[in-house]
């Protein structure tokens, strides 16, 4: 991928990838658990890590944006709301990431159909038990270690965010993501 243009005044051209519009303040929170939960499911299927997020930033030439944000450890980014270019910068990565590991997220797609499909245990597949337990795990210590849910309370969470990844794994899909986010109507985080 090439790197993104920057304007004259150093900032991106966020209408360049169609990402210009704004978030009302209010939404910053729920966008940034939102980019939290997507990329937690990412990290849970692929394995994709911190070094990899700084690498794509570095690609995408948007390390001057979120590095900072890359770089703290998992628990700490819960501090505080990522700011609109953090979000728009992290809606790019994983966005790049996605389609990276397109092949991997069709596949544990099609797994998961089948055995929905066939009414068989998904957990018989090891992607998608692999998938489950990580997510499961990861979820817990970064995004809610105050309780121990068994893993299937976050089975319904981790199959959209797995749906969701397909859908960010496409050509337009950093407009899609973006206006996801954005969308009032969107459902409810978990």
């Amino acid at each position: 991928m090439q790197p993104l243009a920057r304007a004259d005044d150093h900032t991106f051209d966020w209408q360049e990838f169609n990402l210009e519009q704004q978030p009302e303040p209010t939404q910053l929170d729920d966008i940034t658990i939102r980019l939290e939960l997507v990329m937690l499911a990412l990290a849970a299927l692929t394995g994709v890590g911190s070094e990899s997020l700084v690498e794509v930033a570095n690609q995408l030439n948007l390390n001057s944006i979120i590095a900072d944000r890359l770089t703290q450890p998992e628990n700490s980014q819960q501090q505080k709301p990522l700011s609109v270019d953090e979000a728009r910068a992290l809606v790019l990565i994983i966005s790049d990431l996605a389609k990276q590991n397109q092949a991997l997220i069709r596949r544990a797609i099609a797994l998961l159909e089948q055995y929905t499909q066939s009414q068989d245990d998904i957990h018989q597949v090891a992607l998608l038990r692999d998938y489950f337990d990580s997510f499961s795990q990861m979820y817990q210590e970064q995004i809610d270690n105050t309780a121990s849910p068994p893993s299937k309370t976050l089975n319904p969470l981790a199959i959209k965010l797995l749906i969701e990844l397909l859908f960010y794994s496409n050509s337009n899909s950093p407009q899609r993501f973006w206006l996801a986010l954005l969308s009032p109507n969107r459902e409810a985080l978990n």
